[in-house]
């Protein structure tokens, strides 16, 4: 869907989460304190499909980041 409802997408941000945090003034997003393996692989997988598909499609910049708060991750 990004590659066809988002054409001129600069970047992706990708922001786990399980549940619905309570927002505050003060969240920002954060490098991870940890490596995000998973989800890094999952997305590069799924760039892998859409790529397969369009080999012309220019994948956007993109990054994984998580919540927090000025006391750390949320």
């Amino acid at each position: 869907m990004l590659r066809t409802r988002l054409p001129r997408l600069e970047e992706l941000v990708f922001v786990p989460r399980d549940d619905n945090p309570v927002y505050s003034d003060d969240v920002v997003l954060a490098e991870p304190r940890v490596q995000m393996k998973a989800l890094a692989a999952l997305v590069h997988e799924a760039i892998c499909v859409v790529r397969e598909k369009d080999p012309g499609w220019a994948v956007p910049k993109w990054r994984i980041k998580v919540l927090a708060n000025g006391e750390g991750v949320i």
